[in-house]
C-alpha cells in the first residue's frame, strides 16, 4: 500500500477559521505554504496511476468524492476516475445489517478494532479506513451497481 498526502491552498477562504485549526491541528502555515488544488491533483493524478491497474476509489462516505467533483469544476477539469467510487460506509453497514452507515470510530469499534492516530485529519481517517478495509476483505463488492453517481456540481460557482 501507498500513501499520497498533501494540503492544498484554499483559494476561496484562504483564513482558516479558529475552530477549524483547533479540530484538525492544522495551522495556517501549513496551508499557506500548500499548493493549490490544480498543481496538487497532477501530483495526486500521478500517484494514482502509477501502476497499470484498472482501479476504484474507495471513501468512507461520499464527501471526499463530492469535494474532488466540486473542486475539478472550480478548476474546470474533469476526472474519469471519478466514475469509478464506492462507499465503503454503506457496504459496512449491510454487512452489520445496520440501516444507517457508521463513523469511521464506531465502525472500528463493531469491528473490535480502534482508532488509531489523530481525529479529524484525513491521513488518519485514510489509515483507519483502510483498517476496516482488511478487517472486511473479500466483503466488498466492486462492481458498478455499487459505484456512487458523481454529484450534479455544476450549480455551484464562485
Amino acid at each position: 500500500i501507498s500513501v499520497f498526502s498533501s494540503f492544498v491552498r484554499p483559494i476561496i477562504t484562504p483564513k482558516l477559521s479558529n475552530f477549524c485549526k483547533k479540530l484538525t491541528g492544522i495551522s495556517q502555515e501549513e496551508v499557506d505554504r500548500a499548493a493549490t488544488f490544480d498543481e496538487v491533483i497532477l501530483d495526486f493524478e500521478d500517484w494514482l496511476f502509477e501502476h497499470d491497474v484498472n482501479l476504484v476509489l474507495a471513501s468512507w462516505g461520499d464527501y471526499d468524492l463530492k469535494q474532488f467533483a466540486l473542486d475539478a469544476d472550480y478548476h474546470g477539469l474533469t476526472f474519469k476516475w471519478l466514475d469509478q467510487h464506492i462507499c465503503l460506509n454503506d457496504q459496512h453497514a449491510r454487512f452489520h445489517g445496520l440501516r444507517q452507515p457508521l463513523s469511521v470510530t464506531n465502525a472500528l469499534n463493531a469491528d473490535g478494532l480502534s482508532f488509531s492516530g489523530e481525529t479529524h485529519r484525513a491521513i488518519n481517517d485514510a489509515h483507519n479506513t483502510v483498517e476496516i478495509f482488511r478487517h472486511h476483505l473479500g466483503n466488498w463488492k466492486f462492481d458498478k451497481a455499487y459505484f456512487t453517481k458523481v454529484p450534479s456540481h455544476s450549480l455551484w460557482r464562485i
